[in-house]
């Protein structure tokens, strides 16, 4: 593989992802809850875009819920357990971040000034 394989990959790989979490905000924006939705939005988008090393020993990343699955499958499961961490962190993260967007979001103040 090379770059322009690898960057393509990538690409492809992004928009599709890009497609799948654009159908993810449609089916969940019926969800009254913002806290619920904001959080069932942003924890796919951080497992899909999230990289790791597809081989320790190559310097190439790959999409590291995809390694995960590979890897459990059929590689080495301690490999696949290595991958999985930087996709729980960035779960974390995407939940603190939709606790923190919702919880500072002021909501507009219905009494009108006339």
């Amino acid at each position: 593989m090379n770059s322009a394989d690898y960057t393509t990959a990538w690409f492809v790989y992004l928009v599709c992802a890009l497609g799948c979490c654009w159908v993810w905000w449609l089916l969940t924006a019926g969800i009254s809850s913002r806290t619920t939705k904001m959080i069932l939005r942003l924890v796919p988008i951080a497992m899909l875009v999230t990289p790791y090393f597809s081989d320790p020993q190559q310097d190439y990343l790959a999409p590291a819920l995809l390694v995960v699955v590979f890897e459990g499958l059929f590689g080495n499961p301690e490999f696949a357990f290595q991958a999985s961490i930087p996709i729980l962190v960035m779960m974390a993260g995407a939940i603190i971040a939709a606790l923190i967007i919702t919880l500072s979001g002021r909501q507009p103040d219905k009494t009108s000034s006339s």
